[in-house]
């Protein structure tokens, strides 16, 4: 079961340790106590994040730039397509999460950039709501192509929470699917609103295999 879950308890350890080590290090601390503002930071980074996952999924896994972020989404898209959506095999899952690093260092630079920006105490609120959003993407993801997991079973028996996972687990489904749509992985899908209203053609993996 460990060795099965490894992939994402390493990127979950990645995204808080690298939150904390910006938080301890850097020159921008958590603010405490929190002011009304930053609740309006903190909603301004969880809305850029939205558009921010839509734009790497669209334009860098499923878009004309090479290099291996693009390659290790195809094979994503190999190993989990039609019936074989879901999976407890190991290596299969591997596939899942991003690489351990992206967190510290993406989440390191957006923070430097932002204290040099934003009000004092801005750029932390906005980064960690940039790593929580993150951290749910990751977490989300993972249990939706995990086969008959601890997550189905518990929120198959709270019933709103079943009706949401139901859908979130179906939004992505569209997308392995037809993988030109439903880029968005994370509620509201803002991203995916944006784009069904003012629709474009998007490259498929299949389409951009070497």
């Amino acid at each position: 079961m460990l060795r099965m879950h490894y992939p994402i308890l390493r990127t979950m350890a990645a995204i808080w340790l690298g939150f904390l080590g910006m938080v301890a290090l850097g020159p921008d601390p958590l603010p405490i106590p929190l002011a009304p503002r930053h609740g309006l930071w903190f909603l301004a980074g969880l809305l850029y994040m939205q558009f921010l996952e839509y734009g790497i999924h669209r334009f860098l896994m499923h878009g004309r730039i090479p290099g291996s972020i693009r390659l290790g989404h195809i094979e994503h898209h190999r190993l989990f397509h039609g019936e074989r959506f879901r999976s407890r095999n190991a290596a299969d899952l591997a596939t899942i999460p991003g690489r351990w690093w992206i967190f510290p260092v993406t989440g390191g630079a957006h923070y430097l950039v932002l204290s040099l920006l934003l009000p004092p105490g801005a750029a932390t609120v906005v980064v960690f709501a940039l790593a929580l959003h993150y951290a749910a993407f990751e977490l989300t993801h993972w249990f939706t192509h995990v086969d008959a997991s601890a997550i189905d079973r518990t929120l198959g028996r709270i019933r709103g929470l079943r009706t949401f996972w139901a859908r979130e687990i179906e939004h992505h489904r569209v997308h392995h699917k037809t993988p030109a749509r439903a880029f968005n992985f994370s509620y509201p899908y803002l991203g995916d609103l944006i784009a069904d209203a003012n629709p474009r053609p998007a490259r498929t993996p299949r389409e951009s295999l070497p």
